[in-house]
């Protein structure tokens, strides 16, 4: 038997993200019409390479809520867990065409160091430039800040890419400014080709981002998150947890998990307990979700660390207490070399191999 406490649909909540993704993205759009005025007045190859990444931003700010939206959308028969995956698709997408934009500014820019060519409005167009600057480590700051809160890797990707773009601007401008004052104008693409280098960087880390989470690799952050809350609601009935896996979907959580409970238990008690912890699991937690609890009777090997009193069935007195650290309730059973019903699956799953042809 297992039971399950449910919190509305992944998609509840996600409207407000979609309304974020639309302001950055009209924000987005503004701050790239300022960095193209500053490259067109000035002709400069750092310019231009941050102009491109911010059509980048653009582009992947467009597909950013395309996804938040499609994401937002209830579970149905065919999507039984929601649609939230698609936000990792986003967020691989973004930094597929990060890297795309880092190998254009490096094609533009790397012939311009054997020839480089004098600048013209450097003044108004470095203005310009602290003005996009600015405008996106505001945007950033805050995209990061509401992303960690919902648990949006699609906002948080967005926000480290404007955090990114922050840094190349402020990278150009300092290129620009060193022009200006020296009059070498080689510093303008050599500007540009670290600007393609840190791009490149941010495009690798987010695409190995959204690959973990496409691969279900656990995130470590939200095991401690959980077991900090069952730790929070331990009871001395509930003698052991394990087995703890979970993943996110936007800012809904999915949890299951192994409940050791006295063996002696009566069916009825068992469902009772179930249901309490999962519903209170997601109170702690202050966030939606679904908990599915899988009960597992006690066996001897565990009275001594169970606090049950009186217990008719107790073999051995209790002298310790089993830790509910992140690490441990995500491994078998405490006391068991293999969980009982892991390996019994585990035994079918190896029978049913090994007679498939």
């Amino acid at each position: 038997m297992e039971t399950e406490a449910k919190t509305e649909g992944p998609g509840s909540g996600q409207e407000r993200v979609v309304s974020v993704m639309l302001a950055v993205l009209v924000l987005a759009v503004l701050i790239g019409g300022i960095k193209v005025v500053a490259w067109w007045l000035t002709s400069s190859h750092a310019l231009l390479s941050d102009a491109a990444e911010s059509l980048v931003n653009v582009l992947t700010g467009a597909f950013g809520l395309f996804s938040v939206a499609y994401a937002a959308r209830p579970a149905d028969s065919s999507h039984p867990y929601g649609h939230g995956r698609i936000e990792f698709f986003s967020a691989g997408l973004a930094g597929v065409m990060i890297l795309l934009a880092a190998a254009g500014i490096a094609r533009e820019s790397i012939p311009a160091l054997l020839d480089p060519h004098p600048l013209s409005n450097l003044g108004t167009g470095l203005g310009l430039a602290v003005v996009a600057a600015l405008a996106n480590l505001l945007i950033g700051c805050f995209l990061i800040v509401r992303g960690r809160r919902r648990g949006s890797l699609t906002l948080v990707g967005e926000g480290r890419h404007l955090l990114a773009d922050t840094v190349t601007t402020a990278g150009v401008v300092v290129g620009l400014l060193l022009v200006k004052v020296t009059g070498a104008a080689i510093l303008d693409p050599l500007a540009a080709c670290l600007v393609a280098l840190i791009i490149a960087y941010n495009g690798v880390q987010l695409l190995r981002e959204a690959g973990g989470r496409l691969m279900d690799r656990q995130d470590p952050r939200l095991i401690a998150r959980i077991a900090q809350a069952l730790g929070r609601l331990r009871r001395d009935e509930w003698i052991d947890i394990h087995l703890l896996r979970a993943w996110s979907s936007g800012d809904y959580v999915h949890i299951d998990f192994h409940l050791t409970l006295p063996r002696y238990w009566e069916l009825e008690r068992v469902h009772e307990a179930q249901q309490e912890l999962s519903a209170r699991l997601i109170e702690e937690l202050a966030a939606p979700g679904e908990v599915l609890v899988h009960p597992d009777p006690c066996g001897a090997n565990l009275c001594s660390s169970c606090r049950v009193d009186p217990c008719p069935l107790r073999g051995d007195r209790h002298c310790r207490d089993a830790p509910w650290s992140a690490r441990a309730l995500a491994l078998p059973r405490h006391g068991d070399e293999t969980d009982p019903c892991r390996q019994r699956l585990e035994q079918v799953s190896s029978h049913i191999r090994r007679a498939s042809p």
